[in-house]
């Protein structure tokens, strides 16, 4: 008999979302942020708004579970897998470096106290990333600060798969999915690594992994795909040409997910994953664009459709996602 690993992804409509019970690992919906901690540690707030029907993630936990408030970190979490997250409710730009660096120096403390050491799959949101500070942007100023955290306590082969986008709403957002060992790196032959990027693009690398495969025990294999965009080498392709950026993305995650077979996960075809979101920098190009991915990929595509600024100005739009399976 398979098994599935230590949660199950579904995606409803937010109006239409079971209430949260004793096996909700957690529940990410869309739009307004919302305070922080939340009144129930396993919703998460995504601050971006949805394009078309609102719709909310579900992850169900195939055992049992906690969760609760620990200083800055609302979790919940099983016996393999852990869902944590943060704010920094205001961005101070002196200091936006240092922000993020005490940040993700707390949460892997975190991590390693709760006994998930290993980030397998972070997201973060940031207000207004392009916004400039001493010659650097926002999300160049994360970057740095996430570099030098990671540098000395994360080796390159251990980073976690990760999607940063620009958001309108106040602050820094953060949530991950860890677990006690750590996930096979997916690197993309048609890229650059995202940690060896020249210094065209800021004083620091961005600390990521294109994407990672993991192993649970017990059964389940993941695939989660880091937020991919129109990028050859560490070139921008296609920069005022929303439908080749998405054609150019496609063949990226095409790429990647090739690779992943090659690291052993099943056969799989795109149409065949889990979960997508795409994020488009203008809505106006969003109903052409889901319907180009639509027919390119699989008109049956689970997939969230979000407004939002991909982190170099000339890209258009990022795709993610991620393979939820069973395994033996």
């Amino acid at each position: 008999m398979n098994a599935p690993g230590p949660f199950r992804f579904t995606l409803h409509p937010a109006d239409n979302a079971p209430p949260l019970d004793g096996q909700t690992l957690a529940a990410v919906h869309f739009g307004e942020a919302g305070g922080f901690p939340p009144a129930d540690p396993r919703r998460i707030s995504v601050p971006l708004a949805c394009i078309g029907e609102p719709l909310e993630e579900r992850w169900e936990a195939t055992g049992s579970l906690t969760h609760g408030i620990t200083g800055r970190f609302a979790w919940a979490r099983t016996r393999d897998a852990l869902v944590v997250q943060a704010r920094i409710g205001v961005i101070e730009d002196p200091r936006f470096e240092q922000q993020v660096e005490t940040l993700y120096r707390d949460l892997y403390d975190f991590l390693a106290k709760a006994g998930h050491p290993h980030p397998l799959r972070i997201w973060q949101y940031i207000e207004r990333i392009h916004t400039p500070y001493r010659q650097l942007d926002r999300y160049q100023r994360f970057c740095a600060g996430r570099h030098r955290a990671l540098a000395a306590r994360t080796p390159r082969e251990r980073l976690p798969a990760a999607t940063v986008i620009g958001s309108r709403q106040p602050g820094f957002t953060l949530y991950a999915l860890a677990a006690a060992e750590p996930a096979l790196q997916i690197e993309n032959p048609r890229q650059v690594s995202a940690f060896h990027y020249p210094r065209d693009y800021g004083p620091a690398s961005p600390s990521f992994s294109r994407a990672v495969l993991k192993r649970w025990p017990g059964g389940g294999v993941h695939l989660y795909i880091s937020g991919t965009a129109s990028i050859v080498g560490h070139h921008s392709r296609h920069p005022e040409d929303a439908e080749a950026q998405l054609e150019e993305t496609v063949e990226n995650l095409e790429k990647l997910l090739d690779r992943a077979v090659e690291a052993g996960a099943p056969p799989l075809r795109l149409d065949e994953l889990s979960a997508f979101r795409m994020y488009v920098r203008h809505r106006h190009h969003a109903e052409r664009l889901e319907a180009r991915l639509r027919n390119l990929v699989g008109r049956d595509l689970p997939l969230v459709m979000l407004e939002g600024e991909i982190c170099r100005r000339e890209l258009l739009l990022e795709i993610e996602a991620a393979w939820y399976g069973d395994g033996p």
